[in-house]
Parts: structure tokens; C-alpha cells; sequence
């Protein structure tokens, strides 16, 4: 997801935004699955959701990058809530597995795993739909 800049009329006009700062940020990062969420989480998971849905031979590191990356960054914006922590961890194992997976093709059933880690974050997504800043953003006036 690209963020665009106030008065950049090359963007799309009709898209519903959140406006912060300077920034305008597409509501749910531009994507429908992450409809809902606040911009910054949406901006957050973009990336991993699009690694998930096009991953496939000699991109995996970039499926696990982004996974180790965004949840790592997910850690520090949210409250750790039990249902987003264990929503969390699943769908990072649900990435980590597509991405063995796709390693260990032509045998392996990938898009079983596809489908099983896109279903695991779209229960992260759920679980984000009702999360709270963490106590180290709100101090600095970043939540929501």
C-alpha cells in the first residue's frame, strides 16, 4: 500500500480516507479484506496478506520476511490481547508453513496451505478489528 501524499491527485480520488498528519491513508490500507481495521494496522498487515496470496518458488524469503517483520511490528503497535496474540501466532505459523511448503513443492499441497494461512489472517484481521493501542503509543499520542 502506498500512502498518499495531501493534494497528489495521481491517486484515486473516490477512495474513503482517514486523514493523519500530513498523510491521507486509504481506510483498511486499499484492500478489501482489511476493511475496518485503523489505516496503520491495515498498512502494517498489506504486505504480509499480499506475500500470502503471491508467494510461490524462490519467494519464500520473502513470505517469511514479511511475516517475522509485520507481526514483529503488530507486537508493538497493539495491546497484547490473548485473542490477538494467539491470532497472531497462528497466522505467522500458518505463513511460515506455506512458505516449507512451497520450498518442498512439486509434492507439497500448496494451496491448501495458501488457503489455510489466508483463513488464519483473516482471523488475525478479526481480531485486530477490536484492538487498542499499546500503552508505549498511546504515551506518544498514536492511538486510536
Amino acid at each position: 500500500m502506498v500512502a498518499a501524499r495531501k493534494n497528489d491527485w495521481s491517486r484515486d480520488p473516490v477512495v474513503r480516507t482517514v486523514e493523519t498528519t500530513d498523510w491521507i491513508v486509504p481506510e483498511g490500507g486499499g484492500n478489501p479484506a482489511l476493511a475496518g481495521l485503523h489505516p496503520w494496522l491495515a498498512f502494517l498487515l498489506e504486505p504480509w496478506l499480499d506475500a500470502i496470496l503471491r508467494a510461490g518458488t524462490g519467494s519464500t524469503d520473502w513470505l517469511r520476511e514479511a511475516s517475522a517483520a509485520m507481526s514483529d511490528c503488530l507486537l508493538d503497535w497493539v495491546d497484547p490481547h490473548p485473542a490477538i496474540a494467539r491470532a497472531l501466532e497462528s497466522a505467522r505459523a500458518a505463513s511460515d508453513l506455506l512458505a516449507a511448503s512451497i520450498d518442498r513443492a512439486p509434492w507439497a499441497d500448496i494451496e491448501t496451505q495458501r488457503r489455510l494461512a489466508t483463513e488464519a489472517m483473516s482471523d488475525l484481521i478479526d481480531a485486530l478489528r477490536r484492538a487498542e493501542a499499546s500503552a508505549a503509543k498511546s504515551v506518544l499520542g498514536l492511538s486510536w
